[in-house]
């Protein structure tokens, strides 16, 4: 099933890569140009990859056509819109477990909610917006700027106990959220602020930290804060815990338990972290990958060359939480055994046992996933290094011997 999906997810790409470029776009990448042209001439023709494609002719409706049997979309649940004679930017939205919709945005001028309306102080104010399930508003709140000052929201997070996180960029001498203001002793340039359930602000805070590229809570409900080159944890009372200055160009970073991974790209003049010096040797640009843990200290790092640069986003990486907590025993890690582990794995399933008293042999090699490198090595450690490759957040166990009365 899995494969199925992944084909056409293939197709689906190909359908939306290829409706728009068409049209006469210059392209930096020479063989992106290429292939759409090759594209282009066999969809004229009604071809591709060697199959006759109904409407041929110099038309789309060949890619039409496979649009049409992916299916259209599902239908919508609700559509809420903003009114109002202003602007409005949407920073970010966050869902609790109950559903609710939380939205951190930035806006100018008059902006009308459901049927309340907010005119903003500055040139720019901030909102924090809750809807419920169902898109109804629950409340709206306003940090404001000073006259012609500016403030932008740049991240939401949600913590324990329905609290909820907020940080943005500060140009502006002082801000007021609820009964809470702040005013500029220097050249702070960030703000961070706590909310309740209910929209009522529970700290406002400025600060001389470099500004925010992404908030994040863990389960014990810290907070952590992540520039462009550092990585900051903070108390639920947004004190600072400790900072951590990685270096690079941080892109991303993601929390699972006690471990923190963060994602950059390295320059061209090269990065040191942790007091190893990276410098691409052959490529302008590289990407790095450091695991942490919560308390800052360094587990590994590893660097990727990139012959550009290209931001290295943790949520493919592994995509869903919800099995993160499932258990799963497989007994025999041949060629069945493996595909299920690393399916498993890809899903999202958090903890491993693995039982196989065997070793990889070359015999083993043409039908296993693991290849010749691997061979004489036991199977479930072999295993547990392919399950970690696809979600390195995994809890692997390797018992290598026989499942048995006398081994349970």
């Amino acid at each position: 099933m899995r494969r199925n999906i992944s084909a056409l997810a293939v197709i689906f790409c190909l359908c939306f890569s290829v409706s728009f470029p068409l049209k006469g776009q210059n392209f930096s990448d020479p063989d992106q140009e290429y292939f759409l042209n090759q594209l282009k001439r066999h969809l004229s023709e009604g071809r591709l990859h060697g199959r006759n494609l109904p409407g041929a002719g110099n038309n789309l409706k060949s890619v039409s056509s496979i649009n049409a049997d992916i299916g259209n979309p599902p239908p919508w649940s609700w559509v809420r819109t903003f009114g109002g004679s202003g602007g409005i930017t949407v920073n970010e939205m966050a869902l609790d477990g109950s559903e609710n919709v939380y939205i951190l945005a930035t806006f100018s001028d008059t902006i009308k909610i459901s049927n309340q309306i907010f005119g903003s102080q500055g040139l720019r104010d901030v909102l924090i917006i809750k809807q419920n399930k169902f898109g109804s508003l629950v409340w709206t709140v306003q940090i404001k700027s000073l006259p012609d000052q500016n403030i932008y929201g740049k991240s939401l997070a949600l913590g324990s106990g329905g609290k909820i996180y907020i940080s943005g960029d500060l140009e502006s001498q002082s801000i007021t959220g609820g009964s809470l203001s702040r005013t500029k002793t220097g050249d702070e340039k960030i703000f961070n602020a706590a909310l309740d359930n209910n929209g009522n602000f529970l700290w406002l805070k400025i600060g001389f930290e470099p500004k925010t590229v992404r908030l994040l809570t863990d389960s014990k409900g810290d907070i952590y804060r992540m520039t462009s080159d550092s990585l900051f944890k903070l108390s639920q009372t947004g004190n600072i815990r400790w900072a951590k200055e990685i270096g690079g160009y941080l892109n991303d970073f993601k929390i699972l338990g006690d471990k923190i991974w963060v994602s950059g790209a390295a320059p061209e003049a090269g990065v040191t972290i942790a007091g190893v010096v990276f410098t691409p040797a052959y490529l302008s640009c590289a990407t790095f990958l450091v695991e942490m843990d919560t308390t800052g200290n360094y587990f590994r790092r590893e660097f990727f060359e990139m012959d550009y640069y290209d931001p290295y986003y943790l949520n493919g990486l592994i995509e869903t939480d919800l099995l993160k907590d499932s258990s799963v025993l497989i007994i025999g890690l041949g060629t069945g055994g493996i595909q299920i582990a690393l399916e498993l794995a890809k899903s999202g399933v958090g903890k491993f046992k693995l039982i196989d008293p065997d070793r990889l042999e070359a015999g083993n090699v043409g039908r296993h996933h693991a290849g010749i490198s691997f061979v004489g090595r036991k199977k479930v450690n072999v295993a547990k290094d392919l399950i970690l490759d696809k979600n390195p957040f995994a809890q692997v166990e390797t018992f290598p011997v026989f499942a048995s009365e006398e081994n349970k």
